[in-house]
């Protein structure tokens, strides 16, 4: 180790509270703070003097430089979990491979069926031109048979097709109403010719004009110009004869004279033949 003078040491200028120099002391050298030994230098602390005055306030200073900024915030708790979601509906099942379409009951068919890839399921009505459709069943229906122009139906009974009447209609085709008296009665329409029925009251009929009245016998007889009133005349007897008495009336009167068998007619008025 080199020998160092303590002339040649370092000057100090300035030192710390917690320094240390080396000190021989009986040929041992140790370590002492300085402050003892500054302590030892300038003696004893002297007594606190009385405080001076205070001082005038200095000017504020400058306003300091904002902080800096603190540091991000802890990132906040992790939310609970949600609930489970429901279970979703069954997904359909693959596509169709055959579509069928069936009728039963009659009347209707089917055609296209079965559809096992594209096509169109059609139904077809069948029956009889003319007829009518009933049921003949209670799951089935059928057609009539034709039916003739302007005849009535009557039903056929459970299972039988309605059939046409024995009655027909061939009148004017014309909205008309009809009556019937009774189940034996002739129907007639307006224009139709006159039935025969066995019995019955006219009523509320419209008679054109007549060569006799509703008796049977004519009531007056018909010139070129007039007519001439003959039911007012009396009686006619024996040998008497119908006299025109004006242009329209006429009574009978006796001959003027008999006539005898293969003789001659006598007329009276007439002076000669």
């Amino acid at each position: 180790m080199t020998r160092i003078k303590l002339s040649e040491l370092p000057e100090v200028t300035s030192y710390s509270a917690g320094d240390t120099v080396p000190i021989v002391r009986s040929g041992v050298t140790s370590r002492v703070n300085i402050e003892i030994i500054k302590t030892a230098a300038t003696g004893p602390t002297g007594n606190t003097g009385p405080t001076g005055p205070t001082g005038n306030t200095g000017p504020t200073g400058p306003t300091g430089n904002t902080g800096a900024t603190g540091p991000t915030g802890n990132t906040g708790a992790t939310g609970p979990t949600g609930n489970t979601g429901a279970t979703g509906n069954t997904g359909p099942t693959g596509p169709v491979s055959s579509v069928g379409q069936t009728f039963t009951g009659g009347l209707i068919s089917v055609a296209g069926s079965p559809i096992t890839t594209s096509g169109t399921l059609a139904l077809t009505v069948a029956g009889t031109s003319g007829g009518v459709p009933y049921f003949s069943g209670t799951t089935t229906w059928e057609s009539s048979a034709l039916l003739a122009s302007g005849a009535v139906l009557l039903g056929g009974g459970t299972g039988n097709p309605p059939t046409a009447s024995f009655v027909s209609f061939t009148g004017p085709s014309v909205l008309r109403a009809y009556a019937l008296p009774d189940a034996a009665a002739t129907l007639l329409y307006s224009g139709g010719a006159l039935g025969t029925p066995a019995s019955g009251t006219l009523t509320n009929c419209t008679f054109p004009t007549l060569n006799q009245n509703t008796s049977g016998y004519a009531s007056a007889l018909k010139s070129a110009t007039t007519t001439v009133d003959v039911a007012s005349a009396t009686a006619p007897s024996a040998t008497q004869v119908l006299t025109a008495t004006s242009s329209t009336t006429a009574t009978r009167q006796t001959l003027a004279s008999a006539v005898s068998p293969g003789g001659l007619l006598y007329l009276a008025g007439f002076s000669s033949l």
